[in-house]
C-alpha cells in the first residue's frame, strides 16, 4: 500500500475518509457498501447502477459517490486530524475495539 504524496496517510484510508465524508453516507449505508464492493475504493469505482443495487442507496448518493473522492474536502480533514495529533482507525483494522464492530451500526471509521 502507498502513501499519498505529501500526506504521510495510506491510499486506503484516503478512500475510507473520503467515502464518510459524503453526504447521506452513514454508518449503515457504509458497511452495506462494503459488504457489496468490500473496500472503499472499490466504491468510487463502481458504476452508478451497481450502487444503486446497494439497499438505501438513492440516485442523489449514487451521484455524489460517482463525483469521486473530494480531494479538498478530504485533505482539509486530514489538516486537521493531524494539527490535532489524532490518527484514523478503520472498522477493518485490527485496533478497532471489537465491543463497538459487533454493535448493529458501528462507525465506519474512529479518529483517536
Amino acid at each position: 500500500m502507498r502513501s499519498l504524496p505529501g500526506k504521510g496517510i495510506a491510499e486506503e484510508t484516503f478512500h475510507w475518509l473520503a467515502l464518510s465524508l459524503i453526504s447521506g453516507v452513514g454508518c449503515i449505508l457504509f458497511k452495506r457498501l462494503l459488504d457489496r464492493f468490500k473496500t472503499p475504493e472499490a466504491v468510487f469505482r463502481a458504476s452508478k447502477a451497481d450502487l444503486l443495487s446497494v439497499e438505501g442507496l438513492g440516485e442523489k448518493v449514487a451521484g455524489e459517490i460517482q463525483r469521486g473522492p473530494f480531494e479538498k474536502i478530504v485533505e482539509r480533514e486530514l489538516y486537521l486530524i493531524e494539527k490535532v495529533g489524532a490518527t484514523i482507525v478503520t472498522f477493518q483494522d485490527e485496533n478497532y475495539p471489537r465491543r463497538l464492530k459487533d454493535i448493529y451500526d458501528p462507525p465506519p471509521l474512529l479518529y483517536v
